[in-house]
């Protein structure tokens, strides 16, 4: 069935990381993200560091979703119009997605590893040792 859509406004900040917003009907939407996220007191970071492969997070399988209890629904739609009025979104990120239409198959997934680093000059300083909660 065709399908027409009238979108009056749409605000969106920021896209990101393996994100989409779809206007329309589309097939398919697969999307994957994967993230090393390092945070350092001091600044210094070096060449070659982070491979994906030092962490179990991103060999791990994913979910096997045709064996989950996940809830199929299906809605059937005899109108030919689709309208919206507005739509405010802050940020789509990290395999997401916007979609505005139908779809058939969404497939996403997102891995992160967050490291958090101190120094010891930093960990030791005066000011480290009174802000520690004992």
């Amino acid at each position: 069935m065709t399908r027409a859509l009238k979108v009056e406004q749409i605000y969106i900040l920021n896209v990101s990381d393996s994100s989409a917003v779809v206007g329309g009907s589309t097939a398919n939407v697969h999307a994957c993200s994967r993230t090393i996220s390092v945070e350092r007191s001091i600044p210094i970071f070096r060449h070659g560091e982070g491979s994906f492969s030092d962490f179990s997070v991103f060999s791990k399988a994913g979910p096997d979703l045709a064996e989950s209890n996940i809830s199929m629904f299906s809605v059937d739609n005899t109108s030919s119009k689709l309208k919206i009025g507005m739509i405010h979104v802050n940020e789509v990120t990290s395999s997401s997605a916007i979609q505005i239409g139908e779809t058939g198959r969404v497939d996403m997934i997102s891995r992160m590893k967050y490291l958090k680093q101190e120094s010891e000059i930093v960990s030791d300083s005066t000011l480290a040792k009174s802000l520690k909660v004992y």
